[in-house]
């Protein structure tokens, strides 16, 4: 059933209404402050002791009015990652939590290849309360594949990160391909693995963004790869009563925070231990593959379903010409709006 989005009041808020919608990975979070004391020891693969507690089932590990946040059975830890700014104003401190067991999630590039969500490791789960748009605040490799599941389906999301290696701008920044299916009567927006733009869909961040590592591996059996770490945020929209999984391919989450805003336009950056302020949403990017964005919603719906199973499309939707750049909808030539290709004359 298509649900009707009511984004007046959140859209009318001050600023003060994100502390109610944000919830930060530390002890001062009461999900949280306890966590410590359920510490126990374990031995990673290569014999190192550490502390983690031990969850044997979904554990909240925040709520607000917006969403509540769930580890996966796992161990988990806290950690210590930057800060982070929002809106320019308000300070988020810092915060940081990681399991030590890679989730089995399947998101491997190729044709043919399918998306399946994790069930086992570690990843987060966020069930949303409110039609809007989630941020993850976290840990970004160059080199992983990310990725979120809407009810058990990948879909599309934002990425932005910071780089520490030259080879790799910082930011970088790419939106994930979205493609629309109809089922059960609603239109849904899924990963695009045909997009004109970038046909693997979901790959390491670098890739898309510089089309860096080669097909083949290296003589000692590593693949190419620019491997830049840093601060990153995934954001990706919310309906009611949904639930989300995110997750990385091959690594354990380092998650600092979760964040809701009911648009898509919520201004980020980062805070280091020196106090410096560095932007993480600059929308005037261009060295992203930018493609179809959802709008907030159930299941990102943006095209009704009329009665006789016909789609009626968005027409205020924006418009990419092939090498995935917006253009106006008075632009001549093969362009992609609403998941779909067609020739505008």
């Amino acid at each position: 059933m298509k649900k009707t989005l009511l984004f007046a009041a959140a859209l009318a808020a001050s600023l003060g209404a994100y502390a109610q919608d944000l919830v930060v990975f530390n002890t001062d979070n009461s999900s949280l402050s306890d966590i410590e004391s359920k510490y126990t020891e374990h031995t990673d693969s290569k014999g190192k002791a550490y502390n983690a507690a031990d969850f044997a089932e979904e554990t909240v590990i925040g709520d607000c009015d917006a969403f509540t946040v769930y580890a996966s059975p796992s161990a988990w830890s806290l950690k210590s990652n930057n800060a982070f700014v929002i809106n320019g104003s308000m300070d988020v401190a810092k915060g940081g939590i990681q399991g030590d067991t890679n989730p089995n999630v399947s998101m491997t590039p190729g044709e043919g290849q399918e998306f399946v969500e994790p069930t086992t490791g570690s990843y987060l789960i966020v069930k949303a309360k409110k039609d809007g748009y989630v941020y993850v605040f976290h840990k970004a490799s160059s080199n992983k594949n990310y990725g979120v599941f809407e009810e058990g389906v990948a879909i599309p999301y934002n990425f932005i990160a910071l780089s520490n290696k030259e080879t790799l701008k910082s930011p970088y920044y790419f939106e994930v391909a979205a493609k629309q299916v109809t089922a059960d009567g609603d239109t849904y927006y899924v990963v695009d693995r045909d997009n004109a733009t970038y046909a693997k869909g979901i790959d390491w961040p670098e890739n898309i963004c510089t089309s860096f590592r080669s097909d083949a591996q290296n003589a000692d059996g590593t693949w190419n790869k620019i491997g830049a770490g840093g601060s990153g945020v995934i954001s990706f929209p919310v309906a009611t009563g949904l639930t989300y999984k995110i997750t990385a391919q091959g690594s354990k989450i380092t998650a600092s925070a979760v964040c809701f805003n009911a648009t898509n336009d919520l201004a980020v950056a980062e805070k280091d231990g020196d106090g410096v302020v560095t932007n993480l949403t600059d929308k005037d990017r261009t060295d992203g593959k930018p493609s179809v964005w959802p709008e907030a919603g159930t299941s990102g719906i943006k095209a009704v379903v009329s009665a006789d199973g016909s789609v009626e499309l968005d027409t205020k939707a924006p418009v990419y010409n092939l090498a995935g750049q917006r253009v106006s909808n008075a632009y001549k030539g093969v362009v992609l709006q609403n998941g779909h290709k067609f020739i505008n004359k």
